[in-house]
């Protein structure tokens, strides 16, 4: 059976170097090219900025002290789906992300596969030669 994110390029923004590993494998086993860890908010937005390819992206809200929330609005205005991974839940999230898919730290496999489906519709990306 195939995984549905198999060949998906999902982008991690995590600046906690042993949470981000841990996604990058659990992502990795689900079949998901991942992009980084990017471990803070300026580069994020360089690389979107820079028309980095993606499907998805899995989000920490606090990421050296600053918020996530200017690479999720950019990700949104590219139409590129995300999901929160936060160990604050819904209360640490404004009103207009509150609904959105999110995962609590640490996250798990069941967790983030939980949040995949509707976070990422439709068919994967080409990103081209890399």
């Amino acid at each position: 059976m195939t995984q549905p994110l198999n060949g998906r390029s999902i982008l991690i923004v995590e600046d906690e170097s042993l949470v981000a590993m841990l996604l990058e494998t659990i992502l990795e086993d689900m079949g998901c090219a991942t992009v980084g860890p990017v471990s803070n908010i300026d580069e994020a937005l360089t690389l979107l900025d820079g028309g980095l390819v993606i499907d998805g992206a899995l989000l920490d809200v606090n990421v050296a002290g600053r918020e996530v929330f200017p690479v999720a609005a950019a990700l949104k205005a590219r139409g590129v789906p995300f999901v929160f991974s936060t160990g604050y839940g819904e209360g640490g999230l404004p009103d207009e992300c509150a609904r959105r898919r999110h995962g609590l730290k640490l996250a798990c496999r069941r967790r983030i596969s939980a949040a995949r489906p509707s976070a990422l519709p439709g068919p994967r990306c080409d990103p081209g030669p890399r």
